[in-house]
């Protein structure tokens, strides 16, 4: 149950903004000097290429998802604290005002993995660590809509990606096993189901 990435942080890579932020709290941990901010700049680049040259000898300046220098920047999480990473991260980007704990943690619907649930100003988030598909959070009212569907236990199962800006400004979605939960100022909240044979 591991905190995961959802692409590439480095030269070349999509730098999506919470994986940036994951790479630059995790490099903070081993005392390098960078902002968590999102951004992959120059102090960031320089803190990950140490960071490789120091743990592996080489730096190709790149963090990928279950990569070796990703590996080992994220280390020796245990599956509480991969959940208190991803609502740090959320917290620091100013996505998730988070309180100091969770209000409540109850195992998935396949007994495997974990929801805990948060309070923060407008409603409540709820980050999902799971074995299998990695730690993300789901809320506002795309989280509304998701335990309306049935939760992790609904036909959508279980979310594969933290919430990100998606279509028209202000739109966001999160993605789950089959399908996605969308969010359009305009239109409110929509759903896609895959179809599985």
């Amino acid at each position: 149950m591991a905190v995961e990435l959802r692409a590439g942080v480095g030269s070349g890579r999509p730098n999506l903004r919470q994986d940036v932020a994951l790479v630059q709290f995790l490099l903070s941990g081993t005392g390098a000097d960078v902002a968590v901010d999102g951004v992959f700049g120059g102090a960031t680049a320089a803190a990950l290429s140490a960071f490789q040259l120091s743990r592996l000898g080489f730096t190709d300046g790149f963090a990928d998802p279950g990569d070796i220098t990703f590996r080992l920047l994220r280390g020796d999480l245990d599956d509480g604290s991969s959940v208190v990473v991803r609502a740090s991260i959320l917290s620091l980007l100013g996505e998730l005002a988070i309180g100091t704990s969770a209000i409540e943690e109850a195992p998935t619907s396949d007994g495997r993995g974990l929801a805990t649930t948060w309070v923060h100003g407008d409603g409540i988030a709820r980050i999902y660590s799971h074995p299998v598909w990695g730690t993300w959070e789901v809320r506002g009212l795309i989280l509304s809509r998701y335990v309306e569907l049935g939760d992790e236990a609904g036909e959508f199962g279980l979310p594969i990606s933290g919430e990100r800006d998606h279509g028209a400004p202000g739109g966001r979605a999160s993605f789950f096993e089959h399908g996605r939960i969308e969010f359009d100022p305009a239109v409110g909240v929509t759903e896609t189901l895959l179809l599985r044979e």
